[in-house]
């Protein structure tokens, strides 16, 4: 790795002074890092989350996030959101209604749903914070490149799950680091705004935690399905 620190380094006992782990609270390991970042890593439920005193702030953030240029109008973008919608037709039917959450600056994937018949509103903290959305329950949840961007996971998938019917389902796009050779030279470490990293095995623990059922109909997307009363 070129001189910078790797793989997970386990200790004897818990380490001192390490924040917990912001999905299941339990002590990290030190995982990897890069100059001036330092990776931690669960030992639980295998979430990799930046140390927290590299996080961006607010403005940083938004700066960020402005900088894509996201559109309709974009064959590429589209393709490239299209395994997603794909998901979800997969396991709702047409009609479903659903939600983006965290659709960003422009709510491409609530519009390419609602095209392909699955009326789809859209919430964004930033952008689009109408909590109006929110109080409604909803067939289906897309978080699409969200799920790295959250300073605490459990928060993030418990306000997903309050959204869902029973049955109901959530489809998480994010890229999962099982396959990255080089943790801290993997190109999705370098957005300054992606400070959480799942693996299959956090996908399979975030399941069994809120008692869902996990499906993988792609390498980066993880669908959790409410459990039938």
């Amino acid at each position: 790795m070129g001189g910078c620190a790797t793989r997970e380094q386990r200790q004897d006992g818990p380490p001192n002074g390490l924040p917990p782990c912001p999905l299941c609270d339990t002590r990290p390991h030190t995982f990897a890092a890069r100059r001036d970042r330092t990776w931690f890593r669960c030992p639980h439920c295998a979430l990799v989350f930046l140390d927290p005193a590299r996080r961006p702030g607010p403005e940083e953030e938004i700066a960020r996030y402005r900088l894509h240029r996201n559109s309709s109008d974009d064959p590429g973008y589209t393709a490239f959101l299209q395994p997603l919608v794909s998901a979800i037709a997969r396991f709702v039917e047409p009609g479903a209604k659903g939600i983006d959450y965290g659709c960003g600056p422009v709510p491409v994937l609530s519009e390419l749903l609602s095209q392909a018949g699955y009326p789809t509103a859209y919430y964004d903290p930033f952008f689009f914070p109408d909590a109006a959305v929110l109080a409604d329950r909803y067939d289906f949840v897309a978080c699409c490149e969200v799920a790295e961007h959250a300073f605490s996971p459990r928060q993030l998938f418990e306000r997903m799950g309050d959204l869902m019917r029973t049955p109901g389902i959530m489809a998480v796009m994010t890229q999962l680091y099982d396959d990255a050779p080089d943790f801290a030279d993997w190109w999705y470490t370098r957005d300054i705004t992606h400070v959480s990293f799942y693996s299959s095995h956090t996908m399979q623990w975030i399941a069994d935690e809120f008692d869902w059922m996990l499906h993988r109909p792609a390498a980066n997307i993880a669908v959790f399905a409410t459990q039938r009363g």
